[in-house]
């Protein structure tokens, strides 16, 4: 994992979550997702699936 955390409204307040994960490819990622606990529990109301490059190096 490269990251994750909620995301906050203007409050403060939890409004979901985001996780940076690194998989080889979409299919991977997707068999990941579904088998989360949190999303086979039905925690959230919908799991979005997105492309992401980095441009700037991660610290540490």
């Amino acid at each position: 994992m490269l990251a994750a955390g909620p995301t906050l409204d203007g409050e403060g307040n939890p409004t979901g979550s985001i996780l940076i994960l690194d998989f080889d490819s979409l299919a991977a990622a997707e068999t990941w997702a579904a088998q989360d606990p949190d999303v086979k529990a039905g925690l959230f109301a919908s799991v979005t699936i997105t492309a992401w490059k980095i441009v700037f190096p991660t610290a540490g």
